[in-house]
């Protein structure tokens, strides 16, 4: 699996746990986690991290697959090595 592809997987997935937590805090549906009612502002707090992943994750699937040899000083000498 390519980076793109596997960000962009990342990305989708992230954002639908995103928008179940949102969905949850809207229309208050209760969760029970071994007998323990989940407050809601866990929901808020994960929609927060989990929407950043998500926004994140997607961000970097449909950045240029450029290579950029000049930020990475190992490349940079190879390439002027080479020419």
């Amino acid at each position: 699996m390519s980076h793109k592809s596997f960000c962009l997987v990342a990305g989708i997935i992230f954002m639908i746990i995103a928008l179940l937590h949102l969905l949850r805090v809207i229309y208050d549906w209760g969760a029970v986690i071994g007998g323990w009612p989940v407050p809601k502002w866990i929901s808020w707090l994960a929609l927060v991290i989990v929407g950043y992943l998500g926004y994140e994750g997607l961000r970097l699937s449909i950045r240029s697959n450029k290579a950029r040899w000049f930020e990475n000083p190992i490349l940079r000498g190879l390439r002027s090595n080479n020419t």
